[in-house]
């Protein structure tokens, strides 16, 4: 870190305070009246090329999903290397961006950070807690269309320092300045300092509400990819972290967001130019036919995990033993609902079932069997238009997630394929964006009964636009 060591140095005694002052600050906001909203960006409607045939969207979205899930292992791991980090052990006023698909199924926000009004596009990250963006003057760095964060021309940025709650492992360096280390799969990781400064976010009255933020600044970013690898045409700057942990933006801003936040996916059949949001505190609403179920503590990582007890097809329930669906370890099994996967992914032994009861239905029906296409074993090519094919459900303890064959199925072209993927029995179960879409979710991570933190996810069928 030499290469900025002196203005470092220097702010860091100043910056000591007047930090501390800012996480004040943060923690003592008066309850927002009303939510704010970031918008949810598809990428692939606003800032990719559209010259992707519909192969290679979908081999590199599959591509994205078997990353996602080795990622999320390898950051369980990390964690567990680390005991002193703090982890909440339940479920998390008010705020409101929009989101973006990203690539169909695959999305972002973007954000307005420091003085400079630096607006990079962030992948939206329910399997995260920490926010970071790549910053100016790294020396692993990975292409941004944007550029890097300037943080030195941003007057109101500063470095946490080490003594800060929200330094969280205590990862520090000779300054007394706090640093963060996110590891992922493959030899990629993102590392920087933590950092301070103002995130601008829209509020639903057409006002804006300019927030202080800890965030990682990433100086050594290794191996890092989004999915889109044509060099400075990459938008994306970092990550926006909704996970549950110390420095989540539910945390952090929680008399904003009273640490609830919804969201509702469009479908990859929809314009390339909708856009959806996700809603904060307040804002964050459910209506419907709403169904709720409890997210379970998992030790050592950050994202949503659920019990699920099995799954049916076409109203079958598949004999799939539901420990393949339990944590272990805290780096194999679970079923988490990620935002950051494209598409489903289930451990071999429940996805062998699951494909095979599905090989059956299709060849008892019409007498086709399966092809493989790209990282997709189970496609048919020529199954004509008036064909039915099966829904789809997942079953938890009260409730059920019912998806039409539209959740189930994706189209390459002229070709049908079952868009969920197979991992490694040692590896987790990860509920995709792909079969998120049309229905809304609604997460509460700060619910009290008693003396008892209860986390929940909730769920209704809804048209997304």
């Amino acid at each position: 870190m030499s290469y900025s060591q002196s203005r470092r140095e220097k702010q860091t005694v100043c910056s000591n305070m007047m930090t501390l002052l800012l996480f004040m600050f943060t923690f003592m906001l008066p309850i927002a009246t009303c939510g704010f909203s970031i918008q949810l960006i598809p990428i692939d409607s606003v800032i990719l090329p559209t010259n992707h045939t519909p192969e290679e969207r979908h081999n590199l979205l599959a591509n994205i999903s078997r990353n996602r899930a080795l990622n999320l292992m390898s950051m369980s791991a990390a964690r567990a290397m680390n005991p002193k980090e703090e982890f909440v052990k339940g479920v998390p006023n008010t705020i409101q961006p929009p989101i973006y698909r990203v690539l169909s199924n695959y999305y972002v926000t973007r954000m307005v950070i420091g003085s400079r009004l630096y607006t990079p596009y962030l992948m939206v990250d329910t399997g995260s807690a920490d926010t970071w963006v790549q910053c100016d003057g790294c020396r692993n760095c990975f292409p941004i269309q944007g550029g890097n964060f300037k943080y030195n021309e941003s007057t109101t940025y500063k470095y946490l320092p080490c003594k800060n709650p929200l330094c969280v492992p205590k990862l520090c360096d000779s300054a007394g300045v706090c640093l963060y280390r996110n590891l992922y799969s493959g030899g990629s990781k993102s590392e920087g300092w933590v950092s301070s400064d103002t995130f601008l976010f829209s509020s639903t009255n057409h006002t804006s509400m300019k927030l202080p933020v800890a965030f990682g600044c990433g100086y050594d970013n290794q191996n890092m990819s989004f999915g889109h690898n044509d060099g400075p045409s990459n938008p994306i700057a970092g990550i926006f972290g909704l996970g549950i942990g110390t420095r989540s933006i539910l945390k952090q801003l929680g008399k904003e967001t009273n640490q609830r936040f919804s969201y509702c996916l469009p479908s990859s059949r929809t314009s390339r130019q909708t856009h959806t949001m996700i809603s904060f505190g307040e804002d964050a609403q459910i209506k419907g036919s709403v169904q709720t179920i409890q997210i379970l503590p998992a030790e050592n990582t950050p994202a949503y995990n659920v019990k699920l007890l099995g799954i049916s097809i076409a109203g079958k329930r598949l004999n799939i033993d539901p420990a393949l669906f339990q944590l272990k370890r805290s780096t194999i099994g679970g079923f988490f609902i990620d935002t950051g996967s494209p598409y489903t992914r289930l451990v071999q032994g429940a996805y062998t079932i699951l494909r095979d009861e599905m090989t059956q239905y299709i060849m008892k029906n019409y007498g086709k069997r399966p092809t493989r296409k790209g990282f997709f074993d189970l496609c048919y090519g020529s199954l004509g238009g008036n064909v039915t094919l099966p829904s789809m459900t997942y079953h938890f303890k009260g409730a059920n997630l019912v998806l039409n064959s539209g959740a189930v199925f994706e189209r390459f072209g002229f070709d049908l394929c079952m868009a969920i993927l197979p991992a490694s029995n040692a590896g987790q179960n990860l509920l995709g964006a792909f079969q998120q879409a049309n229905h809304r979710f609604l997460f509460d991570v700060g619910k009290k009964s008693m003396l008892v933190k209860k986390y929940t996810v909730s769920f209704a069928p809804e048209i997304c636009l």
